[in-house]
């Protein structure tokens, strides 16, 4: 037999043989079952630096951990600006804040200071205030013990708001007393521009409160009168007065308070019912 030269792969393998002969004639285009399985090339394996890995687990964790940082923030409103003040109590609050951490904050400003803190309800920080500001003041420390008087009085402390007030205004006169001595020292009047200082009358003011709570009405009609001795166009205080004065008995000075009240504020409604209520025409 004449040798037809080398067998080619398709020879070699019948069914594949056979598979295109079927193929050619009816079309089929799926492969048969029986065709024996090729080794595929092995994938090239890829591999990992440990520097690289670990670089890259420390770079995700720092990314982690910035995000949770972030929310959080965002959560607690760490990141939003403190609300600005609304008010005028809030922005005095604010400002005066400043002044007394800057450390350069007057007796005086302290005691401003006391008072807003003292209308906004901080009572204790308040206290706190004073108490550190008493140690370092060396001048008008009048002011601080009349916000002494007012922040006992807010706490119902009617015994503690009298010895407070008292300690003011003697505080306050020494205070007088000092500059007009001043005065003199300078070759001016004694009392060129010698004026009581405004915490005396803001100490005769909440002693009189304090004393109407502990029913001392006699004394607390005294109280009055210091402070009016200060500011005598009072219509308010004026008609508080005249009803202290009513409680002591006295009709003819409650009706003179309630008549004085309108002379500054004409119409002023509480010096009218007062006067009703005494029976009294207008």
């Amino acid at each position: 037999m004449q040798d037809s030269g080398p067998t080619s792969p398709i020879e070699r393998e019948p069914g594949l043989t056979s598979w295109l002969t079927e193929s050619q004639q009816g079309g089929a285009t799926s492969l048969p079952a029986d065709l024996p399985n090729r080794e595929k090339p092995p994938r090239p394996q890829r591999t990992s630096d440990p520097v690289v890995r670990w670089l890259t687990l420390a770079i995700v964790a720092v990314i982690v951990f910035w995000l949770v940082s972030v929310l959080s923030a965002a959560f607690f409103g760490l990141l939003s600006r403190p609300p600005a003040p609304r008010t005028q109590a809030e922005r005095d609050l604010l400002t005066l804040t400043e002044t007394v951490q800057s450390g350069k904050a007057s007796s005086q400003t302290y005691a401003q200071y006391v008072g807003v803190l003292i209308n906004a309800g901080q009572l204790s920080k308040a206290q706190q205030a004073l108490d550190g500001a008493l140690k370092i003041a060396k001048s008008d420390r009048s002011f601080l013990h009349a916000q002494q008087a007012q922040l006992a009085l807010m706490r119902r402390d009617y015994k503690g708001a009298v010895a407070a007030a008292d300690v003011a205004m003697a505080e306050a006169r020494k205070e007088l007393t000092a500059f007009m001595d001043k005065n003199v020292e300078n070759n001016r009047r004694r009392d060129a521009g010698a004026v009581m200082p405004t915490s005396f009358a803001d100490a005769a003011l909440a002693q009189a409160e304090a004393l109407l709570a502990l029913k001392e009405n006699a004394k607390a009609l005294k109280a009055f009168d210091l402070f009016i001795e200060q500011s005598p166009a009072n219509s308010d205080i004026l008609v508080q007065r005249a009803h202290t004065k009513l409680l002591v008995g006295d009709k003819a000075g409650a009706e003179a308070d309630f008549r004085l009240a309108l002379k500054y504020i004409p119409d002023y409604q509480p010096a009218i019912d007062g006067l009703k209520e005494m029976g009294a025409a207008r």
